[in-house]
């Protein structure tokens, strides 16, 4: 281990001592032997900073250059949870009222899909039409891009959305509408895509023309879901 690295683990543990009593000093404060929502955030922010150093240490150990990038992770994660902390406060501290969000937490979830599926098929599609032989390595990676972009969304708005207890509750029988209006705009989408790809393969285009249009219409049909959904939610109909 070389010298400098030694030198790194002198702040490193330092800061990790800190932050373990940082922690310890949260969670002996909890009430009724439970820790509030914003306590159980601003925990998850501490350990959070406490683990960064740590990350770009390893990262720097098992690298071919210094970088600190998990690092900026872990400070980015630990700035959006302890936002949402300080969310989580004020309106526990609010006397009288109960802040609630703008929208159900299932319709953010469409929203943020509906803007996630579309941003990021619209860019898939002017890149294979303008480099088509990249269409299956822009297949792979935006539905990766897609899964991570739904996974980090939806944390962040669990976060943020108010009241938590909601995050829990079943879905209602107006939730269950919403859901069964977007399925079926989305089994007219599909209906129509099951015609017309028949169709263009009967003109003989090329085969990866062809399955990227079947992929097309069901990315169609799943942007088309959850834009019913959300005017399903917003004015009570589809249409």
């Amino acid at each position: 281990m070389s010298s400098s690295v030694l030198v790194a683990l002198v702040p490193i543990v330092l800061w990790t001592v800190a932050c373990g009593v940082l922690v310890a000093r949260l969670y002996s404060r909890r009430g009724d032997g439970r820790l509030e929502h914003d306590q159980f955030l601003t925990l998850v922010a501490i350990v959070s900073l406490a683990a960064a150093p740590w990350v770009s240490l390893i990262v720097y150990l098992t690298g071919d250059r210094q970088t600190v990038l998990g690092g900026v992770i872990n400070v980015v994660v630990a700035a959006a949870v302890w936002l949402a902390a300080l969310r989580a406060r004020k309106s526990r501290l609010q006397t009288g009222s109960v802040r609630e969000s703008q929208g159900s937490f299932r319709q953010k979830s469409a929203l943020l899909m509906l803007c996630t599926l579309a941003l990021t098929y619209i860019a898939y599609a002017l890149l294979t039409w303008r480099a088509p032989v990249l269409i299956i390595p822009l297949f792979f990676g935006s539905a990766l891009l897609v899964a991570i972009v739904a996974g980090v969304g939806h944390a962040v708005i669990a976060l943020a959305h108010a009241p938590s207890s909601e995050l829990d509750e079943a879905e209602d029988e107006r939730d269950r509408d919403a859901e069964r209006a977007g399925s079926r705009v989305a089994y007219l989408v599909l209906a129509f895509g099951i015609w017309v790809v028949p169709v263009v393969a009967l003109l003989q285009w090329p085969a990866l023309v062809v399955t990227n249009l079947a992929f097309l219409f069901i990315v169609l049909a799943q942007i088309a879901k959850y834009a019913a959904v959300l005017r399903y939610y917003r004015h009570g109909g589809v249409w």
